[in-house]
């Protein structure tokens, strides 16, 4: 049985981009859900959107750390 991974002690209690606040609000029901395949796809979304916010400046580094440290992104 594959586990899926969510630290929920961390709160995403700040302002994001609508795109990765949608892609965040679908991983969390898929997490929900006990759906690993599409928890899975939500969360590779949302490594890849981080990265491109941070380099972009739409998102802080506090900010691309909790999200990653949330969802168990190394």
């Amino acid at each position: 049985m594959i586990q899926l991974y969510r630290n929920n002690k961390i709160n995403l209690d700040f302002p994001m981009p609508t795109v990765l606040k949608k892609l965040i609000k679908e991983a969390d029901a898929y997490y929900e859900k006990d759906d690993w395949f599409w928890y899975d796809i939500r969360v590779s979304e949302i490594e890849s959107t981080t990265k491109q916010y941070l380099l972009c400046g739409l998102i802080t580094q506090g900010m691309f750390q909790k999200i990653w440290k949330r969802y168990g992104i190394s």
